[in-house]
This record gives structure tokens, C-alpha cells and sequence, in this order.
């Protein structure tokens, strides 16, 4: 049996910060990504002088919560500008003389 070796590139991480399971009141942070393009075993090293310090591998939940993030976004925006609609609309109905109206 024949083992190939892929060498995977690994970029920055985002910093992102997350919840570690099992282990309350314990906090990651992801330092790197990578993509593992072939299903299969990989092996890792790492180069770290904290004897504490834990590896953490799993996958990247930003493109998941992107359109949850960008819904969000909308709606903020679409509610304060129909409240900025509706401050004008009320100041210069008001601001008109009686007469006018």
C-alpha cells in the first residue's frame, strides 16, 4: 500500500473566536486555514512552545453564517431608512402652516 503525501498551504486565519465543545468557558482562536482538496488521513506538525497550547481542526462556518450576516445588514438598513422617512414626512407636514394643508 502506497502513501501519498500532499502538502497543504496554510493562510492567516481570520481571528475569529469560538466557543471550544466540551470544554466550558474555554475559547479558541482560529490562527489558520487550510483546504484539504483530497479525502484521506493528513498529518500535521506544528511548531508551538506552549505545552497548554491545543490544535483544533473542523470546518469554516463563515460562508454558512455570511447570508445570515448580510440579511441582517439589509434589514437594519431597509428599518432606518424608512424611520428617517417618516421623522421627514412628519417634520414637514408639521412644519407647514395650518392653512396649507
Amino acid at each position: 500500500m502506497t502513501t501519498a503525501h500532499h502538502r497543504l498551504n496554510v493562510q492567516p486565519g481570520y481571528g475569529m473566536r469560538y466557543a471550544v465543545p466540551g470544554r466550558p468557558g474555554c475559547v479558541g482562536m482560529m490562527v489558520g486555514r487550510f483546504r484539504a482538496g483530497v479525502p484521506g488521513r493528513y498529518r500535521m506538525w506544528v511548531n508551538q512552545s506552549d505545552p497548554a497550547a491545543t490544535i483544533a481542526v473542523g470546518n469554516d462556518i463563515n460562508l454558512r453564517v455570511l447570508p445570515s450576516l448580510v440579511g441582517a445588514g439589509a434589514v437594519l438598513i431597509l428599518t432606518a431608512a424608512g424611520a428617517l422617512g417618516l421623522v421627514i414626512t412628519t417634520w414637514y407636514r408639521r412644519s407647514r402652516p395650518a392653512d396649507d394643508r
